[in-house]
């Protein structure tokens, strides 16, 4: 086993394909960073202020604040610090299950939603004992910030991730024909057995190739930011909140995370959707036996999980929609709001854990599958 996984790892190491992506996915994460060089003035400002005067807003700090802060963090974070107050006091989650319950009318689907926002009653009780929304984070441009790290670098990180898993996937299962070895060691039952080594190493590597791309962009985004103080902050901060449609709702998670919590939680759920997609094509690439055919096909079946999702909700089919909420790309698309209420696309508390749960379940099932026929083939054709 070992000796075959090495022999795998070798061909991979005579491709320079694999590096020359990683170097593009790191330019181009780079870039996206770079377009939000505004916000280090204010990052670095609530970074300072945090270190010197601690990052929860309440009397003790506001004195501080008021004694010791510079004119340039006077300017930049007065308002906020002044103004800041516990918005979870005394709210309803009763008005948010009416707003997205409304659409659905009586119905199964309406329930679970009206369950779930009870469930969240009980979160909502526990931040506001707790003082969450007085953490500073990182003053009025929070929400630019959370959705720098978490709605635009992490969903590049995870897609470039899956990218780079599917592609060692299917090469692994191309070289063999590149190579002129295919039918001799396709022809037999026994030579098939290589079909679950060339996954494992698949997905060691894909899976490498996302810890160095979150890693690289993360923290080099935290970094260039100087937002390494502003780890500690609960993200149910005042300042943070979710934009849906035409609703702005505070950020409200399902468990206590501070920033450094939150973002080792959506890189292991990232983790996941990376596995999950390494082992979807290296199923299909099994069954299809064609590199080009199964790279189309899972192009497609990509491109068309957020239409179903997003013509299921304009038919009001939300039978459809709820459904198509647990299909791994539409998760993906969601990961600025991991881990929260997320409205009416999710039915349940904790969904994109429970989608992607279940989703690797399945994938897992799909690949025993297609290795045993695979495996019963007396020859490849």
């Amino acid at each position: 086993m070992r000796a075959l996984m090495v022999a795998e790892f070798r061909k991979l190491a005579m491709m320079p394909v694999l590096a020359g992506f990683l170097a593009l996915s790191l330019l181009f994460n780079a870039l996206i960073v770079a377009g939000s060089s505004y916000l280090v003035p204010y990052v670095r400002s609530a970074a300072g202020v945090t270190r010197s005067f601690g990052g929860r807003i309440d009397e003790t700090m506001r004195e501080a604040f008021a004694a010791g802060a510079t004119e340039e963090d006077r300017a930049l974070l007065g308002d906020a610090v002044a103004t800041a107050e516990n918005i979870f006091e005394g709210m309803d989650t009763a008005e948010l299950s009416a707003h997205y319950t409304a659409p659905l009318g009586p119905s199964s689907l309406a329930a679970l939603i009206e369950r779930k926002y009870q469930a969240l009653q009980a979160r909502v009780d526990h931040l506001a004992a707790t003082g969450a929304a007085l953490d500073l984070y990182a003053g009025p441009y929070t929400h630019d910030v959370h959705q720098l790290l978490f709605g635009r670098l992490m969903p590049a990180v995870i897609g470039e991730g899956a990218l780079a898993g599917i592609a060692v996937a299917l090469l692994l299962q191309e070289v063999e024909r590149m190579a002129g070895t295919r039918q001799m060691l396709f022809s037999s039952a026994i030579g098939r057995r290589i079909m679950p080594v060339k996954l494992a190493c698949a997905a060691a590597v894909g899976l490498a190739c996302y810890v160095l791309l979150a890693a690289a962009t993360l923290g080099g985004a935290v970094f260039f930011l100087g937002a390494g103080d502003l780890m500690g902050a609960n993200v149910s901060s005042q300042f943070n909140f979710l934009v849906e449609g035409n609703l702005i709702k505070p950020f409200m998670t399902w468990g206590d995370f501070t920033v450094a919590g939150y973002l080792l939680a959506t890189c292991a759920l990232g983790a996941a959707l990376v596995l999950m997609a390494v082992v979807t094509a290296s199923a299909w690439g099994t069954l299809f036996r064609d590199a080009y055919r199964t790279a189309l096909a899972l192009a497609a079946a990509c491109v068309s999980m957020p239409v179903i999702s997003d013509m299921a909700a304009r038919m009001g089919a939300w039978e459809m929609y709820a459904a198509a909420s647990f299909l791994p790309v539409n998760v993906w698309l969601r990961a600025w709001a991991w881990f929260t209420d997320q409205g009416r696309f999710s039915f349940i508390p904790w969904h994109e854990a429970v989608a992607v749960g279940v989703g690797l379940v399945g994938v897992a099932a799909m690949a025993g599958w297609s290795y045993r026929r695979f495996s019963r083939r007396d020859v490849v054709v």
